[in-house]
Order: structure tokens, then C-alpha cells, then sequence
């Protein structure tokens, strides 16, 4: 069951849904021909507490739709924020980078609209649209101390008060 929509861009459109066969609130991405799939592939290689997790990859009536976490929260188009907000937004960004880069997945579309923040701080990455798949290892700047530092520190649910 469609809800509002939530977001739209040149791949495809993103509404609030309702899975009703498991009761459960997803984001629902309409997504244009063939796109889909590359989305589907990049996400599925990621389990990690600050991207959204893609629940079910598919089409229904010829429309390819993707069903993935509904993030209740915001964007970070727009929004200001103290510094020591800025510094917890980053390290949760950082560690979701290293985790993608790590599992072979580059995002090429990181911007304030593609970083979306629950009421709680919790910075989860979404839209990997245009996102790139490599087999290659890592490099010395996902694999450095510094990165691996940033993706074992994790941050209290009150990310902005630390």
C-alpha cells in the first residue's frame, strides 16, 4: 500500500509503503528500466548499522521497485548543525564508506540528500543508484589506521550530545 512520497530524482521515485503480508512500514523506490538490479546488487552486499538495509528487490506489473528500510528522519539538505553534531554525522558517514568500500561498493553520489538522519542522530546512506561494484581490494586510504579507527568507533544513540 503506497503512502506519501518521500523523494524523486532521475532514477526513480521513493514513497512510504506498507508491506502488508508482514505488517511492516518500507521505503518503496519505483526505479525506470535496468536500474533496479545494479541498486539491488550494491546494496545487498552491505549489512551495516548506518545504510539502509534493502529488504526485497523485484518488479510487479513491469514497474522494478525496490522495498528497503523506511528511515524516520530527514535529509541533511538544508539542515545546520554545532559543530560537535557535524563531527558524529561524519564519523557514522566514514564508517558506512569504509564498510561499502571494504565489501567492494563505491556510492559516487554522496550528498546532503543522500544522507538521511532518524530523530535519534543515528546517519544512515541511501541511494545507491550509481553506485559501483569492484572486486578490487582495498585501498590504502579505506584500509588505513585512521579509517579503521573511525569504523570502530561507534557512536552512542545520542550521537549529537557526546
Amino acid at each position: 500500500m503506497l503512502g506519501d512520497e518521500l523523494g524523486s530524482g532521475g532514477m526513480g521515485v521513493v514513497f512510504a509503503a506498507k508491506d502488508t503480508r508482514i505488517d511492516r512500514r518500507v521505503a518503496l523506490k519505483l526505479v525506470k528500466d535496468g536500474i533496479a538490479l545494479d541498486e539491488a546488487r550494491s546494496l545487498g552486499r552491505l549489512n551495516h548499522p548506518n545504510i539502509v538495509t534493502l529488504y526485497e528487490a523485484g518488479e510487479s506489473e513491469g514497474q522494478q521497485y525496490l522495498a528497503m528500510e523506511l528511515v524516520e528522519g530527514r535529509s541533511l539538505r538544508g539542515q545546520r548543525f554545532a559543530p560537535r553534531e557535524l563531527v558524529g554525522i561524519a564519523l557514522q558517514l566514514c564508517s558506512a564508506l569504509a564498510y561499502a568500500h571494504e565489501h567492494g561498493v563505491i556510492h559516487r553520489d554522496i550528498k546532503p540528500d543522500n544522507v538521511l538522519m532518524e530523530a535519534s542522530g543515528v546517519v544512515k546512506l541511501s541511494d545507491f543508484g550509481i553506485a559501483k561494484i569492484t572486486d578490487a581490494k582495498p585501498s590504502a586510504a579505506t584500509s588505513s589506521p585512521f579509517i579503521s579507527m573511525i569504523t570502530s568507533y561507534r557512536l552512542r544513540p545520542s550521537a549529537s550530545s557526546f
